[in-house]
């Protein structure tokens, strides 16, 4: 029996606002979940390739709290020169609320 169209449920969860920040230095990963993420619904995918193009990104869309500022960042662990780790430092201890509040996950 089907379910009349009004009891539907919508989907719960609207990502079509949300923009995500991939940093990765490989490009097949970072091109991976950024296809896993638009499936999902998000509405603008960002990719870094290194953490000083992660820093750049961060500072030019979350300097000051907007509309415009990246959700979540989603930053590789194990890379060249710096890594995740140095990244999530700079996070941390940055003075704009918007970058430091920032959630990260880490992979």
């Amino acid at each position: 029996m089907k379910r009349p169209e009004a009891s539907r449920q919508k989907d719960p969860y609207d990502l079509s606002y949300f923009k995500i920040l991939i940093v990765d230095d490989s490009q097949f990963i970072a091109n991976l979940m950024a296809s896993a993420l638009k499936a999902m619904g998000v509405g603008k995918i960002l990719i870094a390739r290194d953490v000083s193009e992660a820093r750049r990104e961060l500072l030019n869309y979350n300097a000051v709290a907007s509309s415009q500022n990246i959700d979540v960042i989603i930053s590789d662990w194990l890379m060249p020169e710096e890594d995740g780790c140095e990244l999530l430092q700079w996070i941390r201890r940055h003075k704009s609320d918007t970058i430091k509040f920032a959630p990260v996950i880490v992979c």
